[in-house]
C-alpha cells in the first residue's frame, strides 16, 4: 500500500486562523469530503472518528480525509484495536447513538460531516459545556440551535442541508454520503419548508412579543393618565370644599 502525501494544513488549523469559511468554501470542502466518505461507505468502510483534526486541506484547496485509526468494516471486525470500547470517537462530533454505545453507521459519519460544516458556517459548534458528559447530554437530548441564530447569510437551502445532517434521529439524517454530497451540490432541489415554517414562527413569536410589549406600554401609560386624573379631580374636590368652608 502506497500512502499520498498531502502538503497542507489541518482543517482545524484552518478554522483556528479563520474562524468561519466563506459560504462557497464550506460547500466545497463539504462535497469533497462527501465524496470521499461516500467512496469509503460503498466499501463497507465508516470512519467514525471525523474532525477537523482529521481532515487536510492542500495548499490547492482540495480536502483529503485521513486517521481511519478507529474505522470498522459493516459485517466484519473492527479494523482497529480489539481491546478498545465500542464508545470511541471526539465528543464535539459524535452522533447520539455512538454516545449510547452503538457501532453506528454511514449516518453516523454523516452526523460528523454536518456538525463539521455548521462550524464551518457558524464559526462554533452547535453544543458547548465545562466538560465531555456535558456535551456528550446535549448530543442525546437537545436540538441544535439554527444556524441563523448566530449568522445570518446562511442561504436557507444549504441551512436545512446542514440540519438535517445532524439530526438526532439516525433515521431523519440523510440516507447516505451521496445524497447529502448532492444536497450541497444542488441547493435548489433541497426541500425547505419545515425551516421556512419554524423561521415564520420564530418571527411570529418575535412580533407578538413585541406587540405585547407594545400594549403592556399603552396600558401603563393610560392606567398613569388615569391616576393622573383622579388625583387631580380629588385635588381639586379639596380646594373647592376649602373655598367654600373659607
Amino acid at each position: 500500500m502506497v500512502l499520498e502525501y498531502v502538503d497542507g494544513v489541518t482543517l482545524r488549523a484552518v478554522l483556528q486562523q479563520e474562524q468561519r469559511l466563506p459560504i462557497d468554501r464550506v460547500v466545497t470542502l463539504g462535497v469533497q469530503i462527501a465524496q470521499a466518505l461516500a467512496y469509503a461507505h460503498t466499501h463497507h468502510v465508516i470512519h467514525r472518528d471525523l474532525k477537523p483534526e482529521n481532515i487536510i486541506v492542500s495548499r490547492a484547496g482540495c480536502a483529503k480525509v485521513m486517521d481511519f485509526g478507529i474505522a470498522f468494516v459493516e459485517g466484519a471486525r473492527r479494523v482497529t484495536w480489539g481491546q478498545l470500547a465500542a464508545q470511541v470517537g471526539t465528543p464535539d462530533y459524535m452522533a447520539p447513538e455512538q454516545i449510547k454505545g452503538q457501532r453506528g453507521d454511514p449516518r453516523t459519519d454523516i452526523y460528523a460531516l454536518g456538525m463539521i460544516l455548521y462550524e464551518c458556517l457558524a464559526g462554533r459548534l452547535p453544543y458547548d459545556g465545562d466538560n465531555p458528559l456535558v456535551v456528550m447530554n446535549q448530543h442525546v437530548t437537545v436540538s441544535p440551535p439554527p444556524l441563523n441564530r448566530f449568522v445570518r447569510d446562511v442561504p436557507m437551502a444549504l441551512e436545512e442541508t446542514v440540519l438535517k445532517a445532524i439530526r438526532r434521529s439516525a433515521g431523519a439524517r440523510w440516507p447516505s454520503m451521496a445524497t447529502f454530497a448532492a444536497a450541497l451540490q444542488h441547493p435548489e432541489q433541497v426541500d425547505v419548508p419545515a425551516l421556512q415554517a419554524e423561521r415564520e414562527q420564530q418571527e411570529t413569536s418575535a412580533g407578538d412579543g413585541g406587540v405585547s410589549a407594545q400594549l403592556g406600554v399603552a396600558t401603563w401609560q393610560v392606567a398613569l393618565i388615569v391616576i393622573a386624573v383622579i388625583v387631580g379631580l380629588i385635588t381639586f374636590g379639596a380646594l373647592i370644599q376649602i373655598l367654600h368652608g373659607s
